[in-house]
């Protein structure tokens, strides 16, 4: 059976039909389309269960994410059980529809992305994330897909992204709930730089998919950052922590009331060399 990661002590993704296998969840607990029903989603028939979330303390199904795929298009909706709701699940799963999106555009190359919306609240995390753009509305159900980015030299498309990657890191930052001990369900004590980092990556692959991207610093660094490059050019991303976190270690305290900015975002040359 192919898993995925553990998000949480009890959370886990599930691939696709994989689900049906799960011995450890009673049936009438693991129907994703009776989760979407629940919740107000209609799932059409042309699409496909990619993955699900089990919280494998109450034995159920709490999220999943649908996918449709032809040679010319490619859609995708994600459903959340109510009671898991503003905890970064659903944003999770996009990244995975949005992930397998990518992936076949390398043998569908006009591959078009359309998406109905109909949660107006998702629309500018999709807009600052993945640089998709409302392209028509019926109602309240938003078509989006994607904007055409023009060929640039790597450092001014990056430039370009600062707001985009400011938004896509705040949204992180604003998930991160520490308790009395200092502690998140998701990050733990440790603070989400790894989060915040993964979620610059996305902004970048999202916008310019020919660049490679690798985790800069260096072994035993308490800091993630990511270095984005091509044949020719290196860069570094960041937001440096002292911005929003402080601490050491796997230790950080949140630096309450932040609002990051473009300026935030820090763009810094790597020798090409030393990535060899």
């Amino acid at each position: 059976m192919k898993r995925m990661r553990v998000i949480a002590e009890r959370l886990e993704y599930i691939w696709g039909d994989d689900l049906l296998d799960e011995e450890n969840l009673p049936l009438v607990n693991n129907d994703p389309w009776a989760l979407a029903n629940s919740v107000g989603i209609t799932i059409l028939s042309d699409k496909n269960l990619l993955a699900s979330i089990v919280d494998h303390d109450e034995s159920r199904v709490i999220a999943a994410v649908f996918n449709s795929v032809t040679p010319e298009e490619y859609g995708f909706d994600t459903v959340v059980d109510s009671k898991y709701q503003r905890r970064g699940l659903g944003k999770a799963l996009i990244q995975i529809a949005m992930d397998e999106y990518a992936s076949l555009q390398d043998a569908y190359p006009d591959l078009k992305l359309n998406l109905d919306v109909v949660n107006q609240d998702i629309i500018p995390f999709l807009e600052s994330t993945y640089n998709l753009e409302v392209k028509t509305q019926d109602g309240s159900h938003y078509i989006m897909g994607k904007l055409r980015v023009t060929a640039q030299s790597l450092r001014t498309k990056l430039e370009a992204l600062r707001p985009q990657m400011a938004q896509a890191a705040q949204v992180i930052y604003d998930e991160w709930e520490q308790d009395e001990e200092g502690i998140d369900e998701v990050f733990g004590g440790g603070g989400p730089c790894d989060q915040i980092s993964q979620a610059l990556m996305n902004v970048i692959i999202t916008n310019i998919p020919e660049v490679d991207i690798t985790d800069g610093g260096q072994d035993g660094d308490d800091h993630a950052w990511p270095v984005v490059y091509t044949d020719t050019e290196a860069y570094g991303v960041d937001i440096p922590p002292q911005i929003y976190e402080s601490g050491g270690g796997y230790n950080w305290t949140k630096l309450l009331d932040v609002q990051f900015t473009p300026e935030d975002i820090e763009i810094f040359p790597i020798e090409r060399g030393d990535l060899e």
